[in-house]
């Protein structure tokens, strides 16, 4: 027999270490990618955005919305798109991060990745309610890493260093 323990909790993820900054309204999340779409972003510069009429021709900036023990273990990088790496401890650092680099950001097309998705999620909704310049939010959580791995043709080594996936698991009793 297996014991699992589930938890209710307001906020899974604690967005910023400043309490009277309210978690923002996930209802405006940035777009979400299949891992073919982000592969595609990703490699191609945006190509496929601007054919979309996605990006409008902005150039795209990739963000890295995990903490610094993840990014160690590896991270996604390409020649055409400059990297973001906000190097931050914890999650909760990232509202501080985005507002001290807002000029990085702003008129850019933000592709974002993080290792489920609900960071990516609450980033990316921060960043979409700074207003005009920071529409287009793009992201994808890596738990889709299996459907990167089949999109880009990767192996299992290059997709556990570009953040893997994380398991929920149950004691047995």
């Amino acid at each position: 027999m297996k014991l699992c323990v589930l938890a209710v909790s307001k906020e899974l993820v604690t967005f910023s270490s400043q309490p009277l900054l309210e978690s923002p309204a996930i209802s405006n999340a940035g777009r979400h990618l299949s891992a073919a779409e982000f592969h595609s972003v990703l490699h191609g510069a945006g190509n496929n955005l601007e054919s979309e009429g996605q990006s409008g021709g902005k150039p795209v900036i990739l963000l890295d919305a995990r903490n610094v023990y993840e990014t160690r273990i590896g991270k996604f990088e390409t020649s055409n798109v400059e990297t973001l790496d906000p190097e931050i401890r914890k999650y909760s650092d990232l509202p501080s991060w985005i507002n001290s680099h807002a000029e990085q950001l702003q008129g850019k097309s933000v592709l974002m990745y993080c290792t489920g998705g609900i960071r990516c999620e609450m980033a990316s909704t921060y960043i979409r309610s700074k207003g005009h310049g920071f529409e287009n939010v793009l992201q994808v959580g890596i738990a889709g890493a299996v459907g990167y791995k089949e999109a880009s043709g990767a192996g299992q080594d290059e997709v556990a260093a570009a953040g893997g996936l994380v398991g929920v698991g149950c004691s047995s009793v």
